[in-house]
């Protein structure tokens, strides 16, 4: 019988999907590390130049902030010739210093892909609320709400805002681009 990484292929599996769902975060570099047999002898690592999102509990950043990464993952995706979902996009800050940028310029390339013929169907923002994060417990704020893990209270926070106005107007206005990533305004309109 056949195992993984055979050269079989059930030929009655082809095209039987439906879309193809998009969990995008951060990108991830990848370095040779010989003496890392257990991890396939690589290594990862983050741009040192690159903006970094919140540390996890081990002290180290989640991830590098990105937008362009996202397009990049979308053109690539969009050769599977289905619709495309991006399921999964966000980044822990606590303090929503970082969120609401992140946001806004992420689906502003999400938008530049979409106006160059990717078949983006839709996009879900990870997450509404704080969440119990499996490996790292409530240290990671994901949420446009924060949640006070003792009382429930859900509290709105300013990256909320910034995502219901792009909802609301179907698009990344220029004027929240202003406000939240004024460096990137020229990226994405031209006067």
């Amino acid at each position: 019988m056949p195992g993984i990484g055979s050269d079989h292929f059930d030929s009655g599996l082809r095209d039987t999907y439906d879309y193809v769902g998009l969990n995008y975060y951060t990108p991830a570099r990848v370095t040779f590390a010989p003496t890392r047999p257990s991890w396939l002898f690589t290594r990862q690592f983050l741009d040192p130049n690159a903006e970094s999102s919140d540390n996890t509990p081990l002290g180290e950043p989640y991830g590098e902030i990105n937008p362009h990464g996202l397009y990049v993952a979308l053109k690539q995706v969009a050769a599977y010739g289905k619709p495309i979902y991006i399921t999964e996009n966000g980044l822990p800050d606590a303090d929503d210093d970082q969120r609401p940028r992140f946001i806004a310029t992420h689906l502003a390339e999400a938008w530049r892909a979409l106006q160059e013929g990717v078949d983006l169907r839709g996009y879900y923002h990870w997450t509404l609320v704080d969440n119990f994060e499996w490996e790292a417990g409530w240290s990671l704020r994901f949420g446009l709400y924060e949640l006070d893990v003792e009382s429930g209270r859900r509290s709105p926070r300013t990256s909320a805002a910034v995502y219901g106005r792009i909802a609301h107007s179907n698009g990344v206005p220029k004027a929240v681009l202003e406000k939240v990533a004024p460096q990137a305004v020229g990226t994405y309109f031209r006067d």
